[in-house]
């Protein structure tokens, strides 16, 4: 599980990098100032900092750290698991 996220994470950051043309704030620098405060106007703080949750995980490196923490936690469940298995057979051998 460990091994296959690592090669999805750094799959998909090699592939985002790799194929990432000029974004809208590339091409408009004044752009993303004028929608974070339109949106702070209308949304305020919370919709702010959903906006800018939303523009992280759009970055190749973000999408590649979320793959690496999703997949440690799932092999950390199928170590625990397999960890309780093994306690509860070696109880049951007793």
């Amino acid at each position: 599980m460990l091994a296959t996220g690592l090669l999805g994470a750094g799959l998909t950051y090699w592939l985002g990098t790799r194929h990432a043309g000029p974004s809208i704030d590339d091409l408009l620098p004044g752009s993303i100032l004028a929608r974070r405060r339109q949106m702070g106007i209308l949304y305020g703080t919370i919709g702010l900092m959903a906006l800018e949750w939303g523009e992280d995980v759009k970055r190749p490196d973000t999408q590649a750290v979320l793959i690496v923490i999703g997949c440690a936690l799932i092999a950390l469940v199928c170590f625990r698991v397999a960890h309780i298995d093994a306690t509860h057979d070696h109880r049951d051998d007793d």
